[in-house]
């Protein structure tokens, strides 16, 4: 904020300085109580997520609610859910079957247009195609 004061100060002024004081300090007012305002209503902003977050975290009825499910499950349900999102038993970069075309195809091509583009404008520079005269 300092800087956005220091700037506009700094811009207000002319050479023989009769412009511009009064129109800049009103600008630099208003930056500073516009940002002041925005930090405040970003302040009460969290405040009020973090006031509903402990009511809501609150049991309505003072007593402490029953678990809706069991803390652990047996491997073997782990494992049956799991298959459906994540291969366990294969690395993480060999996962499905478009992986090859995601991590090696698709990155390959790009780094050979890049390659070819770079090293067309290296040729064109150095023979002068290209070049306004």
């Amino acid at each position: 904020m300092a800087m956005v004061v220091v700037v506009v100060v700094w811009m207000g002024f002319s050479r023989d300085g009769r412009r511009g004081y009064n129109d800049c300090l009103g600008i630099v007012l208003w930056v500073m109580l516009l940002e002041g305002v925005i930090w405040w209503m970003m302040v009460a902003n969290c405040l009020l997520y973090l006031l509903m977050a402990a009511l809501l975290s609150f049991p309505k009825d003072g007593a402490c609610t029953p678990m809706s499910e069991a803390p652990f499950r047996p491997r073997e349900q782990l494992v049956e859910k799991q298959k459906y999102f994540q291969s366990i038993h294969k690395h993480t970069y060999l996962k499905g079957p478009f992986d090859k075309v995601t991590s090696v195809a698709i990155p390959a091509a790009l780094a050979v247009t890049s390659l070819f583009l770079i090293g067309r404008g290296i040729y064109n520079m150095s023979h002068g195609i290209g070049k306004k005269e």
